[in-house]
């Protein structure tokens, strides 16, 4: 990790409440220092890069960069779709950086706007579409099992992935964390309850599930509504 925390406020992260929206980053001399540290002991040249969101600042992000083209490494990162740019992108790719994470969510903006995100399914596109300038891999992250999960949104998420040509798709089963606002006030985000026993992964050998129960709809119309999105991940084998 280079740096800690994050300066948004999303209803369903925990983020927020573990590190008061504020981030901490670590000098570029000890990043650089550890990444050495570890090609001599380990020869490893391949890395994640663990940060919430790696792209928040330019000035930082092309400090590192420039440091990281020394090393030859190659790695991947995540960030958030409104801290995409050309400048960035480039910047990351001549680092080394080959794959970029992006927190999608979910493929509709009431939705995205109701999640307290920030971001809108335009600045979506537009981040894919400069990422896609380099031959940078795109890997999404998707969210089901909310409390406005719909018919329309799961078709959305599908129609987002086919017309961009997703890389890599990964996608969590929804839990409200304690202390987060979908958790303290779960009343405004239509759920009913949450269950003690919740998962978040999605998978093949895992029965699919919401965590929650919502105050709209009973659970198998809920279930329903996820095995649309689920079994599309299966037909493209991103589960």
């Amino acid at each position: 990790m280079f740096s800690r925390g994050c300066p948004y406020k999303c209803a369903f992260c925990s983020s927020p409440q573990l590190y008061h929206q504020k981030v901490r980053l670590r000098p570029v001399s000890s990043i650089v220092k550890e990444i050495k540290d570890i090609i001599e002991t380990y020869n490893v040249r391949q890395f994640r890069i663990q940060d919430d969101t790696f792209t928040l600042g330019y000035k930082y992000v092309k400090e590192l960069t420039d440091e990281l083209k020394k090393l030859n490494i190659y790695y991947r990162c995540s960030t958030r779709v409104n801290k995409v740019t050309d400048e960035i992108i480039k910047c990351l790719y001549e680092s080394g950086c080959r794959e970029v994470g992006l927190g999608i969510e979910v493929v509709n903006d009431d939705v995205l706007k109701k999640l307290r995100k920030q971001i809108t399914v335009s600045q979506a596109e537009k981040a894919v579409e400069i990422i896609r300038k380099y031959p940078i891999a795109v890997r999404y992250f998707f969210m089901i099992g909310l409390p406005f999960d719909s018919y329309d949104t799961m078709h959305n998420n599908i129609d987002f992935i086919e017309t961009t040509q997703a890389d890599n798709v990964v996608v969590g089963n929804f839990i409200p964390f304690p202390g987060n606002d979908m958790y303290i006030n779960r009343a405004k985000y239509n759920i009913k309850s949450i269950k003690e026993s919740s998962c978040m992964n999605i998978a093949q050998h895992l029965e699919l599930r919401p965590n929650i129960l919502r105050t709209d709809m009973p659970e198998e119309e809920h279930i329903k509504i996820m095995k649309i999105f689920y079994d599309y991940l299966i037909m493209k084998k991103f589960i």
